[in-house]
């Protein structure tokens, strides 16, 4: 997308679907959400949307509202990630808890276990 689409269009972005917010450089970009350039450079590298990359003296191009956005469903499937994650952590633990149980139970079956009083959590 360039500039001259953003300015043809100034309502939609490409996809026709999402409001185009203003158009910043790196440095704009970086300061309006209070960080520094060399994030706004990692977010890039991750798949951050930009307009017109810079170079030879001219400034990069941002959607402000395209990497609001980004930002916001990038933090989502991360949380989302996390959340899977912790369910799996929970599942693994429930299955040791199980197995230990099980292998008790059978210990004492064989009267191989001596009886010791603790709780699992």
């Amino acid at each position: 997308m360039t500039i001259q689409d953003c300015e043809k269009n100034s309502t939609t972005s490409e996809d026709a679907k999402h409001p185009v917010g203003k158009l910043v450089s790196q440095s704009e970009m970086a300061q309006l959400l209070g960080l520094r350039r060399d994030s706004i450079r990692a977010w890039v590298r991750q798949g951050c949307p930009v307009v017109e990359h810079g170079g030879e003296g001219r400034a990069g191009l941002y959607d402000t509202a395209a990497v609001i956005r980004w930002r916001i469903d990038r933090e989502r499937f991360v949380a989302s990630s996390e959340a899977k994650n912790m369910e799996l952590e929970e599942a693994r633990r429930r299955k040791l808890a199980a197995e230990a149980l099980l292998a008790e139970q059978e210990l004492a079956r064989r009267n191989e276990l001596q009886p010791v009083l603790w709780t699992v959590v």
